[in-house]
């Protein structure tokens, strides 16, 4: 997860270079004198009073950080940042490597190619100076009874809702989960407010993740709860319900994660988080799995023509180590769609898993016999990765599918061609693909 929203972070953070920032004590007065008037009984009563506080507020968050932004160049701020830091070192965040500048109010985070990428605001005005300008939006937005600012103020949301969610970005990757969650979720808030009024439904998603890894599983419950429940999150294939479940489990109360389990695989069958939550706790109650075919039957009785349905009861059954059925299932898949991508690579990773798995038998066998008889099923198991792989590869149009084919068939064919001519070729083609595809 930290890749993914990092790499978010980034981009949600730039800014447009050349923007004014107000200096701290310049940004200190005028919020001074916007809620002064919003304070006066001849003034509060007008929208404008309230749009200016929530500008005031906005610049006051704005100002601590200085005139730098995510993504600015060293000559840019060289430019715009006159200030010199009262200290720099280097810090490890993560896999990756800055420079630490301080500054009265921040702190800027250097890349080793020489980029701003975060800023840590360690002085600010008022510690929910967005959250302040939200209301304060919201006030106006109640009194512009002819909703002639119904727009402007809509904007200004939008505007603190990325904000919050560029601060929650940076705390995350700064390890400070507790403080992102609540951005995460004060960036919901206000992007459902009215005249904005967005369920922007991935922010609580963030919100429940950061308050798990935060240690937090109460908090994450809740949020969790109103994502599934309240909200109905459908963006990630049933993820919500499988994190909602872990968090029960951390709990204590197993019996509702399988309950949301159940729930989850009712809803996204494809989920492959939710069907191996599923199957371990199954195992680990020492419930019936076949319950999970019962599920799935359903589903199946339902749309009878989908094949990814088929393709999740074969990984059903190879999570349960029946092979031959898992195989019925995924060839039963592609009969009734021939290009259907996913039915041809679970099969083929359900062969190189297999084989893996049989590599670590053969690794504490001390018989040799047993131990030669292991390596050729072993060999077997992963030549019959091959074709179906391939075949995956061939007719899919979906990248993530493409670069996973070629991670296999990569690994496979390189402990193959030792003993196969033929796997010399194969790893050839797919390590070329993989390395010209990588991230």
């Amino acid at each position: 997860m930290k890749k993914i929203l990092f790499v978010i972070a980034i981009f949600a953070g730039i800014q447009i270079a050349g923007a004014q920032v107000k200096t701290v004590p310049a940004a200190k007065s005028a919020l001074e004198n916007a809620k002064a008037a919003s304070e006066n009984e001849k003034k509060n009563t007008k929208f404008a009073t309230w749009i200016k506080l929530a500008e005031a507020y906005i610049d006051a968050y704005d100002a601590p950080a200085g005139n730098g932004y995510p993504g600015m160049s060293k000559m840019e701020r060289d430019i715009a940042i006159q200030e010199k830091p009262s200290s720099t070192e280097s810090v490890q965040i993560g896999a990756d490597t800055f420079t630490k500048e301080v500054y009265n109010t921040c702190n800027y985070y250097i890349s080793i190619n020489d980029v701003l990428s975060i800023i840590e605001i360690t002085e600010p005005i008022d510690p929910d100076a967005l959250g302040k300008a939200a209301e304060a939006y919201a006030k106006a937005y109640e009194l512009d009874i002819k909703g002639a600012k119904k727009n402007d103020i809509a904007n200004g949301l939008e505007n603190i809702h990325k904000k919050l969610m560029d601060g929650a970005y940076n705390n995350y990757y700064l390890s400070k989960y507790k403080e992102a969650s609540a951005m995460f979720e004060k960036s919901f808030r206000v992007s459902a407010t009215e005249p904005c009024a967005k369920m922007d439904t991935i922010c609580l998603y963030y919100a429940g993740e950061t308050a798990r890894m935060a240690g937090d599983f109460e908090r994450a419950r809740d949020l969790y709860i109103d994502l599934v429940k309240k909200y109905g999150y459908e963006n990630d294939k049933g993820d919500a319900h499988a994190n909602l479940a872990s968090v029960y489990i951390q709990l204590g109360d197993k019996q509702s994660a399988k309950e949301i389990l159940e729930q989850g695989f009712a809803e996204f069958p494809q989920g492959q988080n939710i069907l191996v939550g599923l199957i371990n706790l199954y195992i680990e109650n020492k419930d019936d799995p076949e319950r999970l075919f019962d599920l799935l039957d359903k589903a199946i009785a339902n749309d009878s023509s989908n094949p990814s349905l088929y393709s999740v009861k074969g990984n059903i059954y190879s999570q349960l180590g029946k092979m031959e059925e898992a195989v019925a299932e995924y060839d039963r898949s592609t009969q009734i769609d021939p290009n259907y991508d996913r039915g041809y690579f679970f099969k083929g990773l359900a062969f190189f898993n297999k084989a893996e798995d049989i590599a670590k038998l053969a690794g504490e066998e001390l018989d040799n016999e047993k131990y030669l008889a292991l390596v050729k099923e072993w060999e077997t198991s992963l030549i019959a990765c091959a074709e179906p792989l391939e075949k995956a590869f061939e007719i899919s149009n979906d990248p993530e599918v493409k670069l996973n084919v070629s991670i296999l068939l990569k690994s496979a064919s390189y402990r193959l061609m030792g003993d196969h001519e033929e796997f010399k070729a194969i790893y050839d083609k797919y390590s070329a693909y993989y390395d010209e595809n990588k991230e």
